[in-house]
């Protein structure tokens, strides 16, 4: 089995040295850290930071979640200045390529890291791969 956060963990893994997570939601924060710290990343994660969508009606307004998603990427990549931020949650897959990243920092969306991990795996012969 394939998850997107595992899968954009091992991706912002092996592209840089620090990370920090945008995901949407005030709930998924702390099930995130649990799952960084057990997978022994705790160290190289920066920062786990919520955006509030609750309030809006997606799909009708996903350009309002887009817009708030720059904003706070932006901000956060001043603070922080990560390596690589992961961009998570399945309500913003495909945001990730319109957003704007700094010069030294790199954009993944979860969901595409797990895409194209399972891909791989099925490349090098895990037929019984699946995304979760």
């Amino acid at each position: 089995m394939v998850g997107m956060l595992e899968s954009s963990l091992l991706t912002a893994q092996q592209l840089g040295g620090r990370f920090s997570i945008l995901t949407p939601g005030e709930r998924w924060p702390k099930m995130i850290e649990e799952t960084v710290y057990d997978l022994g990343l705790a160290r190289r994660c920066l920062a786990i930071e919520a955006i509030n969508i609750e309030d809006l009606k997606l799909p009708t307004q996903r350009e309002e979640m887009h817009r708030r998603l720059a904003e706070t990427l932006i901000r956060h990549q001043k603070r922080l200045n990560p390596d690589v931020t992961i961009i998570g949650g399945a309500a913003f897959a495909g945001l990730a390529n319109s957003l704007p990243a700094q010069h030294n920092s790199r954009l993944v969306d979860c969901f595409e890291a797990a895409i194209l991990q399972c891909q791989a795996l099925m490349q090098l012969g895990g037929e019984s791969t699946r995304i979760l």
